[in-house]
């Protein structure tokens, strides 16, 4: 067994960063897709990361192409070892490959225990891997490993997609770097929503947009992927509530990707299906869950409108005690919706 590397996140001033990552094994390679900021940076992109992940098909040479989520955008490569660089808001989404052979668990618990290096995050062992991660199948079929991890990092720019937090053990393939004719790829249909709507006042969204916005709900922060967000605070405890439109998707990759935000379990599809609540928004059956993650802890309520075009997820995320109590305005104020 090596011993593991000096983990970068050792020197230096440290700040919060949140790190979102994928691994995508596809034949003789795996792919890798890596966004990682200080945490307010990243958590405007969250809801998207997932869905965006999950819209990758591989071409027949092998190259990825995707759909860009609403606020996202391609971006000049800054390192040779990229396939690609994107835009999400303030943050740069990383693609990269390395060479990949079997066996999967092992190649998953050498990459996620570097990059919670990168973040000063204690490695964890094979039998846990089922705790820190999710997974999601891509349109092709595909099955993609997510994370989504917070810790102290140094100041300063994003590191290397490789760098850090580990050495590629003696057996690993070779890094196959990208050759001279792989040109980032078609980013493909981006999906273009409504600007972002100016949000001086919550009477202003509710007179603009015909919405029932609950009079204890002020303007939160907005961003290019944002219809709207708004904050409410009772008692010391915060939630924040935000309107995103995103490339269509499956609600259980959805409801599943929300329930390891507040620390619950994965469940099937049919137990999706079960659970979640039917209402009407904008004349569509959408649904709505209310996810739990315990007394003190953080909770979700969220609402997951289908469109032709695009997937509305109107998502409440704070204090468990504040999202439960404000569930009800939280389904009125969905539930008067237009899009």
């Amino acid at each position: 067994e090596m011993p593991a590397a000096p983990s970068t996140a050792d020197a230096g001033p440290k700040v919060m960063k949140r790190m979102l990552a994928a691994i995508i094994p596809n034949g003789d390679r795996a792919w890798f897709i890596k966004a990682m900021d200080a945490v307010e940076n990243v958590a405007p992109i969250a809801d998207s990361f997932g869905p965006f992940v999950e819209s990758i098909k591989f071409k027949d040479d092998g190259t990825p192409e995707w759909m860009l989520p609403e606020g996202w955008s391609a971006a000049p490569n800054s390192s040779s070892m990229r396939f690609a660089t994107l835009k999400a808001g303030d943050v740069d989404v990383s693609i990269s490959f390395l060479g990949y052979s079997p066996p999967l668990n092992g190649y998953l618990l050498m990459n996620i225990n570097r990059w919670r290096g990168q973040v000063g995050l204690d490695d964890v062992s094979e039998d846990r891997l089922g705790d820190t991660t999710t997974q999601a199948q891509l349109v092709g079929g595909l099955t993609a490993t997510l994370i989504d991890i917070t810790g102290e990092a140094p100041a300063g720019p994003a590191m290397p997609p490789f760098a850090g937090g580990g050495q590629l053990p003696p057996s690993h393939p070779p890094i196959s770097p990208p050759s001279s004719n792989e040109k980032p790829v078609d980013e493909g249909t981006s999906v273009a929503g409504p600007p972002a709507p100016s949000v001086p006042s919550a009477d202003a969204v509710k007179d603009a947009n015909g919405w029932d916005v609950p009079s204890d709900w002020t303007p939160g922060r907005m961003s290019s992927m944002r219809r709207a967000a708004y904050n409410v605070e009772s008692d010391g405890k915060k939630a924040e509530i935000t309107v995103i439109g995103l490339v269509p998707s499956g609600l259980a990759a959805n409801v599943n990707r929300w329930r390891g935000q507040v620390g619950l379990p994965d469940i099937s599809e049919a137990e999706v299906e079960e659970s979640a609540k039917k209402i009407t928004v904008d004349g569509t059956e959408s649904r709505m869950v209310l996810l739990d993650g315990g007394a003190g802890k953080q909770a979700i309520a969220g609402v997951i409108v289908p469109k032709p075009d695009r997937m509305w997820f109107i998502k409440m995320t704070g204090d468990s005690e504040i999202v439960t109590n404000q569930a009800d305005a939280f389904e009125r104020f969905a539930r008067s919706l237009t899009f």
